[in-house]
């Protein structure tokens, strides 16, 4: 259960931010995990020349999960990733579910 955010080699402040926020929406915090900690390439960090994380939200097999994401809806867990990722406020109207 939880949210991670996974990166290529090392943690970084924009990583941290982002699983920050998503786990202030109630996620369990299970923190960045770089690729050898999860023991395995991902084709998403390593086949780009620009800064990459892979955000992992919740778990949907994890029932706690679900009901926290369906509570929220896309719109806030969207809004919390772009917060992380840009350090800034994101005051645009969140969208009804």
């Amino acid at each position: 259960m939880g949210t991670e955010v996974c990166v290529k080699n090392e943690p970084d402040y924009v990583a941290q931010r982002v699983c920050n926020k998503l786990a202030s929406l109630g996620f369990k915090n299970r923190g960045t995990k770089t690729q050898e900690e999860l023991g395995r390439r991902l084709g998403e960090l390593n086949y780009t020349n620009m800064p990459a994380i892979i955000a992992e939200v919740c778990f949907v097999e994890a029932t706690e999960d679900v009901a926290i994401y369906l509570n929220h809806g896309p719109h806030v867990i969207a809004k919390a990733i772009a917060e992380g990722v840009t350090g800034q406020t994101v005051d645009n109207e969140i969208m009804p579910n």
